[in-house]
């Protein structure tokens, strides 16, 4: 009788603490998948996932839970990633009317309008950053950063 009851006790107490610590989607899908990680250029968007992640969205709107310190452009960490010619958004959500090169710390790109929202690092303010498809620099902001370390994340 003693033993049921002890058994009975610490299955509960089991079930109650996995519960407790259950993943987030996107931590589950990247420590419990038994897939290789892959790589992923993302192209839509890049933002803040689980600590030590980006959630990153590809052109193919597919999204991936990735390291962070596995995202980059052109071999330059993703710390020295840049949007140039950038507005700030100014508390009545209008655009600023001055223009400044920006590190980016998160985007949202709006690739058929030709412009990106980002957040800068430092500051943590909002611009918007535009591009065309002519003059000197015309396409600079649609560059995209690719992460090497991700997991897709289930639809769910």
């Amino acid at each position: 009788m003693f033993l049921t009851h002890f058994l009975h006790n610490a299955l509960l107490v089991s079930f109650t603490v996995i519960g407790l610590f259950r993943f987030p989607p996107s931590l589950a899908s990247t420590t419990k998948s038994s897939k290789p990680p892959v790589s992923a250029r993302c192209g839509i968007h890049l933002l803040h996932g689980d600590p030590g992640f980006f959630n990153c969205m590809t052109d193919e709107q597919q999204e991936f839970s990735c390291a962070d310190d596995s995202c980059e452009h052109a071999g330059y960490g993703w710390k020295d990633f840049m949007f140039k010619q950038c507005r700030e958004y100014n508390p009545d959500n209008t655009l600023s009317q001055t223009y400044q090169d920006i590190y980016v710390d998160t985007f949202l790109a709006y690739n058929a309008n030709l412009w990106v929202e980002a957040q800068e690092k430092k500051t943590a303010k909002s611009f918007e950053c535009s591009w065309t498809e002519h003059g000197p620099d015309k396409r600079f902001n649609a560059r995209r950063p690719t992460c090497h370390r991700c997991q897709l994340i289930p639809e769910q």
